[in-house]
């Protein structure tokens, strides 16, 4: 399933947001999660002149503890910013502005900062190396995590990004060349975008799996009989930018048509799976409601269009009945043998 936004002056109005907290000094910032349950946001505030990380939790923040010096011992210049967090907060990742104004990366374990990779950053001889963050993405169960690094290249006499597969148990890491926008789900899974020459706006989807990389429209249609090409030879992959814990739900945007698009693709069942376990969830639509019958303890999900969640919860009965409002709507349903999704429209 692939479905493209549309961003009506309906989704934008006022009355659908709301503003966080700010703490006193502060005028701006950037929420980059929300947990599971919506308690839970993370991200950073600025006052014109430093970076803060703050945790906004049931209308109130926190402010995670920051090292005092750089990694060159040296008074942060631009602070810290929190990207995201593991469920129970024992690791969380961001990046700070040394004391040069080039960005590193951060992580937080059990509520400790430290710096990461940091042979990529500094010489043995404790100088600053060419090379700093842009970017990095971090797998839900924090696991792994995938950098965005700007180092200056001598081969083209010009600084290019350089995408690294980090493996935060062990500390190790992978290189790849030529290759922007990486995220990365709990398996491992890294999905990716190349960097057209000349800094074209058209770029095309890869995803790294198993030690191979393959482009992403073939990976999809041949693990999930999923075509991602249109009737007009458009293809929705473009620049993935998140991906769910499972790796079954991607999002992203795609330049087609000059103008850019939002895209969501989900999975759904493997086709290797579905021989033994297709239609184990049965799905009927009632007038202002859905009616679900699977196995009880099955993990349910549903989400509109805009992936804002609908309901959430287990099944603990045979059959269950969720009201809904009319539109078109995305059913998860997880068993210990699937993940099973569905699109559904409500009248």
């Amino acid at each position: 399933e692939i479905l493209r936004s549309d961003w009506s002056s309906d989704v934008c109005s006022s009355d659908l947001w709301h503003y966080l907290a700010m703490p006193d000094g502060y005028a701006e910032g950037c929420a980059r999660q929300i947990s599971e349950d919506g308690t839970t946001i993370y991200g950073y505030v600025n006052n014109g002149y430093f970076y803060k990380p703050v945790i906004w939790r049931n209308e109130q923040f926190e402010f995670p503890t920051v090292p005092t010096r750089d990694l060159f011992n040296k008074i942060p210049s631009g602070g810290f910013m929190l990207f995201q967090s593991n469920e129970d907060e024992s690791i969380m990742c961001g990046r700070v502005m040394d004391s040069e104004y080039a960005w590193y990366p951060v992580l937080w374990k059990n509520g400790t900062p430290e710096y990461i990779a940091k042979d990529l950053f500094k010489t043995e001889s404790g100088t600053p190396t060419s090379a700093q963050i842009r970017g990095l993405y971090m797998s839900q169960n924090g696991k792994h995590m995938s950098m965005n690094v700007i180092d200056f290249d001598p081969d083209v006499s010009k600084y290019v990004t350089k995408p690294f597969l980090y493996n935060i148990e062990d500390e190790s890491y992978l290189k790849f060349e030529g290759v922007v926008g990486p995220i990365i789900d709990n398996n491992g899974r890294f999905y990716y975008c190349d960097e057209p020459l000349g800094g074209g706006l058209v770029r095309n989807s890869y995803i790294y799996e198993n030690g191979e990389s393959f482009p992403l429209e073939q990976w999809t249609l041949e693990n999930y009989d999923l075509d991602l090409i249109n009737d007009h030879n458009v293809t929705y992959t473009g620049t993935p930018m998140g991906v769910s814990a499972d790796g079954n739900t991607i999002v992203g945007f795609c330049y087609v048509n000059d103008y850019f698009e939002n895209y969501l693709i989900h999975l759904g069942t493997p086709t290797s799976l579905r021989s033994t376990t297709e239609n184990a969830a049965k799905i009927t639509t009632l007038p202002g409601a859905v009616k679900i019958s699977s196995s009880m303890g099955a993990k349910l999900r549903i989400v509109d269009l805009m992936g804002r969640i609908q309901h959430i919860g287990m099944i603990q009965e045979e059959e269950k009945t969720i009201t809904l409002d009319s539109g078109i709507y995305l059913i998860d349903i997880q068993t210990e043998k699937e993940n099973q999704v569905q699109k559904i429209i409500i009248k």
